[in-house]
């Protein structure tokens, strides 16, 4: 083309120049039959049209490669977040707080357990005779107010010793423990007074595991967690009152020996509580508080699951020691007793 337009505007053939313009087409030519098949599709689609060797390109062209360009962008950021999920989902489930939320948990829907079922064990022996005989509205009264009697004996005594001396894996054992025996000996009592006694063992249980479920669950959720999970343990004590309350109305319709498998039902879930708390690792703030660093690391290297990193955790403990040193400075300062609540303590 360029040698006929040559041609034409002087009517007459340079050779030497005809020469020149043949070699530099010959030269483009066969730089775009080599360049062009090596050059990825993207680049393609991005790098202009225009070449010395080309004509400038037309609006449809340009149109064109302007789309396979956002194509291509769109199909790469694609790959990269399903990279990303697969990833995530497989570092993320189950979550390293979904455990230490759950056993917790249960403990406060066994407490509203208790309580939606004795309002169906107090009618039912209210209204039949049974094994032990027919019971007054003072004797009902003690049945329904047993477990609180226990309860508030556990929460008096965890006051004083429970944050110093007693960790919080070892008062999970102890609430399901608690509510495992009171449970056995409230469903076996041959008489009034077997009933009250596990009526009060199982309040034990039920001022331990809310003692410690919202401390257990505040120390080891994440940051961003710690709030909702706390509240989703108040909801798990209303879920355990409306189990409760359909035990009752399941078992509520036959004789006075009806109310025994009403309680029994709490025996199941007590006893995954006790074997779920197996599984837990002790609070690492609980640790760390108590000048226990190496034992707060691991605990906080167990909480983080597979994401997690001994540096992360051990910057966590220091944190943790930091906090804890300020805050027992900061007592002493103020007139306060040394070590107590949340300073390091031995």
């Amino acid at each position: 083309a360029a040698v006929l337009t040559h041609r034409n505007q002087h009517h007459m053939i340079d050779m030497p120049k005809m020469r020149h313009l043949l070699g530099a087409a010959l030269m483009c030519a066969a730089v775009d039959g080599f360049l062009t098949p090596l050059m990825p599709r993207a680049l393609l689609a991005r790098a202009p049209l225009s070449s010395p060797c080309r004509p400038p390109p037309s609006r449809h062209t340009r149109s064109v490669a302007a789309r396979r360009s956002v194509l291509a962008l769109r199909s790469q950021e694609q790959s990269q977040d399903t990279v990303g999920e697969d990833e995530g989902g497989r570092q993320g489930f189950p979550p390293p707080w979904l455990l230490p939320f759950l056993v917790p948990a249960t403990g406060g829907a066994l407490f509203g357990y208790d309580i939606g079922a004795t309002s169906a064990v107090t009618r039912i022996l209210g209204e039949n005779a049974g094994p032990l005989g027919q019971l007054g509205a003072g004797e009902i009264g003690l049945i329904a107010s047993g477990s609180l009697f226990g309860a508030m004996a556990a929460s008096t005594a965890l006051i004083g010793i429970g944050d110093k001396k007693i960790g919080r894996k070892l008062e999970l054992n102890l609430a399901a423990s608690f509510y495992a025996l009171g449970t056995v000996l409230q469903v076996t009592a041959p008489s009034l007074t077997a009933l009250l006694a596990g009526r009060v063992i199982y309040g034990l249980g039920i001022g331990t595991a809310m003692h410690v479920a919202p401390l257990y669950i505040g120390e080891t959720a994440p940051n961003d967690l710690r709030g909702k999970l706390v509240s989703l343990k108040e909801a798990a004590i209303v879920l355990g009152i409306v189990a409760g309350y359909t035990t009752g109305a399941i078992f509520g319709s036959g004789d006075a020996a009806a109310w025994q498998p009403v309680y029994g039902c709490a025996l199941p879930a007590a006893a995954l509580m006790f074997v779920g708390t197996q599984f837990l690792p002790e609070s690492a703030r609980w640790l760390a508080l108590r000048g226990r660093q190496e034992e707060a690391v691991d605990a906080a290297v167990r909480l983080q699951g597979g994401g997690g990193s001994l540096e992360d955790a051990q910057q966590q403990v220091s944190e943790m020691m930091a906090i804890a040193n300020k805050q027992s400075e900061a007592r002493e300062a103020g007139g306060g007793t040394p070590g107590g609540g949340g300073g390091l303590e031995n």
